[in-house]
């Protein structure tokens, strides 16, 4: 579906608009009007389309309407605008507002507060003194002298003697001047005094106005006339003032508030909007101003009904300028929809037909502009109902250049088929469309392939050449097609000898084997396969059919540790090797690692000295605040997944290309130390819960292309999906009383012991899934489960679960410690679901945090009590033989504990008492300590000191941590380093995975000393030494 809105300054009675909308079904058969107004002096049409070329069709005939007439008023002239302010939250800069044209800034007096939903974006004022004030004096103020039109869009909540919403005024004995937009007890007003007068003017509604409903409000000067309007209609007019405005010496230039030197009202509602013109309004402006966005308001009366959105909304990228939004219902309902732009342009959308599955495509939106939206569904009874405010900014658009254009890089040359199908073959055969792409060599077919490239993928091309003249050539060829510069770069520079970083390229293409110099016995490589990306980057080479066999034995055995396969076409084809997962690498699958919550990736290249690998967005402002815990970034198979604020990225972890990412309102968790993460990934999937449901996206598009619900019994209430682990094939979640995650929407840090921060999340049941079918293969309930300890290892599943009847009654999953009683430490066979062992022991005193981790056939229960001392519990998994350095050992029983130990925190502060543990092989390193993790023996006290908030992750040879930044401690050296500038936020945001160390973005709204906000990949030294060279050019 199309969306598209026609606004034409054209005059039209009721027998024109039938005739039009008559033509336009004739026309276009598919074309839906969502409204058809004849306003005075223009024509208002909204409407949908099914396919995009209709618009063609549509477009011709409404403007074949378009006569000789002046700018309609919902479109401004920008050179009209004086002054321009929205009232909207994203507007605020600290205690300023930022306005969309013209000025002043207002600085805020009083508590001033923004609010955003229920709609609209607003300036709520109490009429306690409250204000915003435009000028502190006359050389500021910035009024207009001559002709001029104010407006607003404000709602009062009770009358007041006087009162104004914005105004430059002085009304007492000795003078009178400026003028002011506002009311008198219950009826809006607009008054003014001119040089010629000095007297002023006051227009004054007849009506009252409704306390709690919306008003369109103008005042209009035009030098010889003065008018009030009220929602589109002239309610006063008065002709006795004439010229400029005259003004006091020392004006009161403020929004809320009627203030001059004997008087100071402040006024209590809100205010939506203030637009100020350099000119008067004509009639038709004002009309057409108020229809085009009085339906975005909502009516005064009961209060509506906040609709659930079981599924969605989803914002997907389309363009720069174009997103599809949807979303999916239980009952089937019309689609209708507001949006709400970045300056308060507003459009409505509204499809009659009832059905489930919903989708809306809005395009023509502003760069780098915040949308909000909202989603209507039928009333109920006499209350409106419709979904929370949802929002996207389309400032988090990270498609190169062109893409989604059919005409870019067109310029004076097609591609030709042969061309277009063989680039197409290679593609497909890769399965890789975005990235970088690198050819060596910039001939003639080398610069037609980067063309192709361009044209029909989302690669970014390097063209290297060792030949200067060439690289001209190629250079000037790539520009004449329109793509050298924004996609495309040419290189000089000897092919051995290239000093770009290592990974960087997911794809290499050689068109003549001669440049690789393989008819030589022993040419190296080592210097092109530095450069591939591991776990998927493909090298190909063009082959001729008179290729000689020792060149094609030569690449076999350059590339043996490669996946090699050949590509046949007519006439030539591709000898294509892929690079499989580094040796060694780990995998960052979950919050905490892996699903044995170890927070251990199991990398063994990640240690040494590390440099920088690629750095760039996604950067702080897509990201939630940085404080309320949120859940780690995931790194499977190359890819980087980052869950921002209700924004979620993919991410190639080697050269940091954004693959894609898309918006969804709903996907949030917070508050990790008291739940668990909405996030795992596979090799080929990321998991995300969203509501109830579990939806598996495609790791390399983005694209949803599963979805599960969390099992409830049949007629029994709907349940939000809370826990989420792979093992093998199975996906394995839990079932969670609807609404008792954490949001952290308000900056919370979860730090204090208070029940609105320690209370844990608990689900009903636990279920395993066929994670590509979604088949159901068992089910567990048995009591309350305690989310931030469910832990998976040795093929079984491990938890704490309440059996207390009150817990498990409770009408919220959110419990706090106290109803958690009865706890049991409970086994489950992974495969089947049965319970295999259950253990009951005292928990009690993990009071600010309750965390299990699994290695090594041992179990480790830890938490801090609420006066903040560690505890731990270790137990038996397996029925273990006697020790090699104890033969005398009595083998341990099945859940016995091992042992038990408590300590004071490190530190008390910063999240110090709520760190999660790491255990790298037999070792737990909890708080500033480090245990053997069979026996409970202390090893050492010396782990390095982290001021920050956030807690350890690791690899096998190396914990990372934050300090005053990103910190790193090697543990075969026990060297410790910070990569100074740089810091991670609150939680787990550093993670070793791939071979590589991760970092996204995570400090937004930090007010540590971090000067630089960006994502950032780090290599260790020994995996690409000359990226430390002090003779690399980059």
């Amino acid at each position: 579906m199309f969306y598209r809105k026609y606004l034409l300054p054209v005059q039209f009675d009721l027998t024109h608009v039938a005739i039009l909308k008559q033509g336009l079904h004739n026309v276009i058969p598919d074309v839906t009007l969502i409204t058809l107004k004849s306003l005075s002096n223009h024509l208002l049409i909204n409407l949908i389309v099914m396919k995009k070329s209709f618009f063609s069709g549509v477009t011709a005939l409404v403007l074949t309407l378009a006569f000789s007439s002046p700018l309609s008023g919902a479109e401004l002239d920008k050179s009209l605008i004086h002054a321009h302010w929205f009232f909207a939250a994203h507007r605020q800069q600290g205690q300023k507002l930022m306005p969309i044209q013209g000025g002043p800034r207002p600085v805020f007096k009083g508590r001033v507060q923004f609010l955003m939903d229920p709609i609209p974006p607003r300036v709520e004022l109490s009429g306690g003194g409250e204000r915003l004030i435009l000028s502190d004096g006359p050389a500021d103020a910035n009024l207009p002298q001559g002709p001029f039109a104010i407006e607003t869009w404000v709602r009062m909540d009770g009358p007041s003697e006087r009162g104004g919403i914005i105004g430059a005024i002085q009304h007492d004995p000795d003078i009178e001047a400026g003028w002011i937009l506002g009311y008198r007890e219950d009826r809006f007003c607009f008054g003014l005094a001119s040089e010629a007068q000095a007297k002023l003017t006051y227009l004054e509604s007849q009506a009252s106005f409704v306390p709690g409903k919306w008003y369109h409000v103008v005042g209009n000067y035009s030098g010889s006339s003065m008018e009030l309007w009220v929602d589109g209609a002239r309610v006063a007019q008065s002709h006795i003032q004439q010229g400029k405005v005259r003004y006091p010496k020392h004006p009161f230039y403020e929004i809320g508030a009627f203030h001059d030197n004997d008087q100071n009202f402040s006024m209590k509602g809100a205010i939506h909007e203030i637009l100020l013109l350099n000119q008067a309004m004509p009639d038709e402006w004002i009309q057409s101003r108020f229809h085009a966005k009085k339906d975005y308001f909502p009516e005064a009366g009961p209060d509506p009904v906040i609709m659930e959105i079981p599924n969605g909304p989803f914002v997907d990228w389309i363009g720069p300028d174009k997103v599809s939004i949807t979303w999916s219902m239980d009952v089937s309902m019309p689609s209708r929809m507001d949006l709400m732009g970045p300056e308060g342009e507003f459009r409505q959308f509204n499809r009659p037909d009832s059905e489930l599955e919903h989708s809306v495509i809005f395009d023509q939106l502003q760069k780098d502009g915040e949308y909000s939206f909202r989603i209507y569904g039928p009333s109920h009874g006499d209350r409106p109902q419709f979904s929370s405010l949802y929002k996207f900014d389309t400032s988090f658009y990270y498609a190169p250049v062109g893409v989604g254009n059919p005409e870019f890089g067109a310029g004076a040359m097609r591609l030709s088929s042969m061309l277009e199908q063989s680039v197409s073959g290679l593609l497909n055969a890769t399965g890789r469309e975005a990235g970088f792409a690198l050819i060596l060599g910039a001939g003639e077919r080398e610069r037609e392939m980067a063309h192709a490239l361009v044209r029909l993928s989302r690669f970014k091309v390097i063209l290297v050449d060792p030949d200067s003249k060439v690289v001209q050539q190629a250079r000037s060829f790539l520009d004449e097609v329109g793509v050298y510069g924004e996609r495309v770069s040419v290189h000089h520079g000897e092919y051995a000898s290239l000093p770009y970083g290592a990974f960087f390229a997911n794809l290499v293409i050689v068109h003549d084997p001669g440049t690789l110099n393989l008819d030589k016995d022993q040419s190296d490589l080592s210097w092109l396969k530095r450069m591939i990306r591991p776990a998927g980057g493909t090298f190909c080479v063009a082959l001729s059919q008179d290729l000689p066999s020792p060149v094609l034995t030569q690449l076999n055995e350059s590339f043996q540790e490669f996946s090699v396969s050949m590509r046949k076409e007519a006439g030539r084809g591709w000898f294509m090797a892929t690079r499989g997962e580094l040796v060694g690498a780990g995998q960052w699958s979950h919050q905490y690692g892996g699903a044995d919550n170890s927070s251990c990736s199991q990398d063994a290249l990640v240690h040494g000295e590390l440099g920088v690998l690629w750095w760039g967005d996604p950067g702080p402002r897509p990201m939630p605040d940085r404080g309320p815990r949120n859940p780690a970034p995931i790194s499977v198979n190359g890819r980087l997944f980052i869950q921002g604020d209700r924004v979620l990225f993919g991410l190639d972890s080697y050269n940091g290309t954004i693959l894609w990412n898309y918006f969804s309102p709903e996907m949030r968790r917070a508050n990790l130390p008291r739940d668990c993460s909405n996030m795992v990934g596979t090799h080929d999937y990321l998991y995300i819960a969203q509501g109830r449901h579990c939806i598996g996206v495609e790791g390399d598009t983005g694209r949803r292309s599963l979805q599960f619900e969390a099992v409830r019994p049949e007629g029994s209430p709907k349940v939000d999906w809370g826990y989420l682990a792979t093992a093998n094939n199975t996906l394995i979640g839990s079932s969670v009383k609807s609404g008792s995650r954490y949001l952290g929407d308000d900056g919370q840090w979860f730090e204090e012991f208070h029940p609105e921060d320690v209370s844990r999340v608990t689900s009903m049941r636990l279920f395993g899934l066929n994670r590509h079918t979604g088949e159901q293969s068992w089910i567990y309930e048995g009591g309350a489960i305690i989310n931030s300890t469910i832990t998976i290892g040795n093929q079984e599943i491990y938890f704490l679960e309440s059996r207390n009847p009150a817990a498990m009654a409770a009408l919220t999953g959110r419990l706090e410690p106290e109803i958690l009683t009865d706890v049991r430490l409970v086994c489950l066979d992974l495969e089947s679901g049965k319970r295999q062992w259950e253990r009951v022991h005292d928990f009690s005193d993990c009071q600010f945090t309750t965390y299990m981790t699994f290695s090594n056939d041992t179990l480790i229960v830890t938490g801090t009590d609420k006066d903040k001392r560690y505890h731990s519990f270790a137990f038996n998994t397996s029925a273990a033989a006697p020790s090699a350095t104890d033969q005398n050992q009595a083998p341990s029983a099945v859940g016995s504990l091992l042992w038990e130990e408590s300590h004071e925190a490190g530190k008390n502060h910063h999240s110090g008492h709520l760190q999660h543990p790491v255990v790298i092989g037999d070792t737990f390193y909890s708080d500033q300590r480090a245990f053997s993790l069979r026996d409970g023996k202390l090893l050492r006290t010396d782990l390095p000191e982290r001021r920050g908030c956030g807690t350890m992750s690791a690899a096998l040879k190396s914990i990372f941590y934050r300090h005053y930044y990103h910190g790193q401690w090697d543990l075969e050296s026990n060297k410790r380093v910070q990569f100074e500038g740089l810091r991670s936020g609150c939680w787990l945001g550093m993670i070793p995975a791939g071979g590589v160390l991760l970092a996204p973005e995570a400090s937004a709204g930090c007010s540590c000393a971090n000067a630089i906000q960006t994502s950032i990949g780090y290599v260790p030294k020994h995996l690409d030494p000359s990226a430390f060279s002090v003779n690399n050019p980059l």
